[in-house]
């Protein structure tokens, strides 16, 4: 599937759907690779934020804090799929309880 296809699947999603799949992906034992790929790119966005040549400029300086936000609000959200019970179904109820 090309990521096009998967951004219009995900954005065709229900939140209850995605919420479900995040949780079934988090047991996939390829799951570490997305968690990787995060940290990754955090450890490069911290460096670049730490370079003492962008020190002067605010642009620069504000985009990688920017990036360094963005991603942990990311993996805040995968966390939070990741570690979450799944919603038990409410009991159904019988003709003679009504």
């Amino acid at each position: 599937m090309k990521y096009s296809e998967l951004i219009r699947a995900g954005r065709e999603m229900t939140a209850e759907g995605k919420a479900t799949n995040l949780r079934s992906l988090a047991t996939d034992p390829r799951f570490p690779a997305v968690v990787a790929l995060i940290e990754d790119a955090r450890v490069e966005f911290t460096k670049a934020f730490a370079d003492q040549k962008i020190a002067a400029y605010h642009g620069p300086l504000a985009h990688t804090a920017g990036s360094l936000y963005a991603l942990d609000y990311l993996e805040g959200l995968l966390r939070q799929q990741a570690d979450a019970k799944p919603k038990r179904a409410a009991p159904q109820q019988t003709e003679a309880e009504e």
